[in-house]
Formats: C-alpha cells, sequence, structure tokens
C-alpha cells in the first residue's frame, strides 16, 4: 500500500467559494490527476455510462499492463471499499479477463491524501468469503437455546 499526497492546489484549482462542488465530484476531478500525474497510468478511460452494474471507476494501462480501479473519496480519512455486490462483480471480471489486475484508490480531501492499492491487496479485500461457510455454531447454540427458553 501507498500513501502520498496530491498537490493541494488541486483541490483550489476545482473549488472556488463560488462552486459549491459536492465531495464526490471533487473528488472525480481529482482522481483523474492522480492517476495520470502521480501514479503514471497512460491511459485512463471511463466506463461508458450505459454499462449498468459497473464494478469499477476506470480501466487504466501502466507500462503494458491493463488495471481496474476503484476509487472512493471522502472529505477526512481514507473511507469506503467496494460494497459487497461491487466486490463480487469485480471478481467476476477478473476472472474473466486474466489481463487485468485490481487497484483500489482512496483520497482524503482534508488531508490531500490518497492511498492506493494494487493486485493481491486489493483481491485479499475482494476475496471470495462468501462461498465460505461463516463460524456460527456458538451463536446458533445460543439462539436455538433461548428460543427454548432455556436461558
Amino acid at each position: 500500500m501507498k500513501i502520498d499526497y496530491f498537490d493541494q492546489n488541486l483541490k483550489q484549482k476545482y473549488q472556488t467559494p463560488e462552486s459549491h462542488i459536492e465531495v464526490g465530484d471533487l473528488g472525480e476531478k481529482i482522481r483523474e490527476e492522480i492517476l495520470s500525474a502521480n501514479e503514471n497510468f497512460e491511459y485512463v478511460k471511463r466506463p461508458e455510462k450505459t454499462l449498468r452494474g459497473q464494478p469499477f471507476d476506470r480501466l487504466c494501462r501502466k507500462l503494458g499492463k491493463w488495471y481496474i480501479v476503484e476509487i472512493k473519496a471522502a472529505q477526512q480519512g481514507f473511507v469506503g471499499t467496494p460494497s459487497h455486490t461491487q466486490k463480487r462483480r469485480m471478481r467476476e471480471v477478473l476472472e474473466e479477463v486474466k489481463e487485468l489486475e485490481p487497484v483500489l484508490l482512496q483520497i482524503n480531501l482534508g488531508a490531500n491524501k490518497y492511498k492506493i492499492r494494487y493486485g493481491s491487496e486489493v483481491r485479499s479485500l475482494i476475496a471470495d468469503n462468501e462461498r465460505k461457510r461463516v463460524e456460527l455454531d456458538s451463536v446458533m447454540y445460543w439462539v436455538k437455546k433461548t428460543i427454548a427458553g432455556q436461558e
């Protein structure tokens, strides 16, 4: 995982006192510059708006390698990861198109910082956990005992 700063002038470039730009829109504008200028992606493409159920925000290329990039921006902190449905869809894309690697870009607008994770770090965040049985034996025992009036 890499944590780095982005130029604070980027916010001023897009957010003037009279602009009333929302956090999401500001993050949208800054992300392009982070991907191109800071992370050196030579190709950054937004999926077509007509595509339904988009599991990522950008399709990018760097040094001949292709990436799907999910981007989350917040005013404070590094919040936001892909939703459960989005993770499942990202996995499906990655399983189908073997040339792709995942990237998660989180932007902290208040601190002028971003955090970026590549490849296996992102794969561990979107791991296929729902196919594995979650250990609920102790909870189920308690529920059954309580329902039976033994507690």
